[in-house]
């Protein structure tokens, strides 16, 4: 059992490269492009736009029961 928390993080992407042995379960923010939609950074779900000199935290735990 894998129980995942995420703080700042909307997305959880679980996704593996062809052929893999395993899958990769990864906390994301942004998102790709909708299909049809404008390809700017700016325009994706999810984008998260930090102000330079700005500070954001973003934190996740994942706890493991056997």
């Amino acid at each position: 059992e894998l129980k995942f928390s995420c703080e700042n993080l909307p997305n959880l992407g679980i996704w593996t490269k062809p052929a893999a042995p395993y899958p990769c379960i990864e906390p994301w923010h942004g998102m790709d492009a909708v299909t049809g939609a404008s390809s700017q950074m700016q325009e994706r779900p999810y984008v998260y736009d930090l102000a330079a000199g700005k500070v954001a935290q973003f934190r996740y735990t994942v706890d493991v029961r056997l």
